[in-house]
Order: C-alpha cells, then sequence, then structure tokens
C-alpha cells in the first residue's frame, strides 16, 4: 500500500475510476489511513456531498471537472494544514 510506504500529503479522488468508484476509494483510504488528508471530485449537491462522506475527513468537494480557482484554494488549504503537524 503506497500510502503506508511514503508519506502522502493529499490524495485527490475523481469521482468514476477506472476500476472503483471514487467513494469506494475514499472509504478504504478513510477506513485505512485515516490522517491522509483527501479531497474528491463530485457533481453530487453540497448537501448530498457532506451527507456522503461525512465523517471520512474529506478537506474538500471539487466540482466535476475541477477548476483552477479550487485546486488553488485545495492546495493552501493542505499547506496550512501541513505546515501545523508537528515534525
Amino acid at each position: 500500500n503506497l500510502l503506508k510506504e511514503k508519506q502522502v500529503g493529499l490524495v485527490v479522488i475523481d469521482e468514476e475510476l477506472q476500476d472503483v468508484k471514487g467513494m469506494a476509494l475514499l472509504d478504504y483510504i478513510a477506513k485505512n489511513n485515516p490522517f491522509v488528508n483527501t479531497a474528491l471530485v463530485s457533481d453530487l449537491s453540497h448537501e448530498d456531498f457532506h451527507e456522503e462522506t461525512e465523517g471520512m475527513g474529506v478537506l474538500m468537494q471539487l466540482e466535476s471537472p475541477p477548476v483552477k480557482d479550487e485546486a488553488v484554494k485545495l492546495l493552501d488549504h493542505v499547506a496550512t494544514i501541513l505546515s501545523l503537524q508537528l515534525p
């Protein structure tokens, strides 16, 4: 498992992957690597997204397809989180 072997600051997951749905991968990461920061590309409404991902530690929903402003906001958010973590 790459997430256990290497320190990963962020995993961005598309809602539709080749072999699995994005929510399934998000669920796997949340259960097996709960301290990994995640974001999910999703076309769900904000309310439905919150309901679906509650308790999974998702930092942010990205619209489908993602736009540059959201990516910048996400990276700024992750940089702040990583700067607060103890070495």
